[in-house]
């Protein structure tokens, strides 16, 4: 099992890009009702971290080597 990784306590951003799956959005209310097993999946396991133009190599390589200690 992989550890609880707190990034915002070592100051990377970290946020949940959707918070609903997209099926589940109510634009697309006529498919709520389907299951989608990969998507929901994908869903609660992807993670929005920094990128962006203003990261430096430093912070880009401060975000990577803490990610890969997980």
């Amino acid at each position: 099992m992989i550890p609880y990784l707190n990034l915002k306590k070592i100051d990377i951003e970290s946020m949940i890009y959707n918070p609903l799956e997209l099926i589940k959005q109510k634009a697309l209310t006529p498919g709520n009702h389907l299951s989608f097993s990969i998507t929901e999946q994908i869903h609660n396991e992807v993670l929005s971290i920094p990128m962006n133009s203003s990261l430096t190599n430093d912070g880009i390589d401060q975000i990577i080597q803490t990610l890969n200690q997980y």
